[in-house]
């Protein structure tokens, strides 16, 4: 085990205690939220019944700067608004690959606007 290792696992150990030196999920822990917070944005949204992303503008103009994925979680929690089970999927990528080479090309094509060469393409 290298000297660097030592130093990260020692230093986790005296940022974060015991829970530091725990496996966890790759990605930020999380972040217990605030009660005051949590109790303002139930009560924006009774007043105002809209989505995260208004109640993001709202509370931005009245002073509070706080992310739109917080208050996400809130509305969440008290069932006013369904997560999105589209954002938690993995995407899929398709792969162009053929038995043969040269069976299948992509390309793309531009027309230039530069004006020494105006209406030239490439391909």
């Amino acid at each position: 085990m290298s000297r660097v290792n030592i130093w990260r696992i020692q230093k986790k150990y005296q940022e974060w205690g015991d829970d530091g030196l725990k496996d966890h999920k790759p990605g930020r822990l999380f972040e217990p939220l605030n009660s005051n917070f949590y109790n303002l944005v139930k009560e924006e949204w009774k007043k105002n019944k809209c989505g995260a992303r208004k109640l993001y503008v709202v509370l931005k103009k009245k002073g509070f700067s706080v992310s739109l994925r917080k208050i996400s979680q809130v509305l969440i929690a008290e069932g006013f608004q369904k997560p999105s089970l589209a954002r938690r999927k993995l995407r899929k990528y398709k792969r162009y690959e053929w038995p043969i080479p040269n069976l299948m090309w992509h390309t793309d094509w531009h027309v230039i606007k530069a004006t020494k060469l105006t209406g030239k393409r490439f391909i």
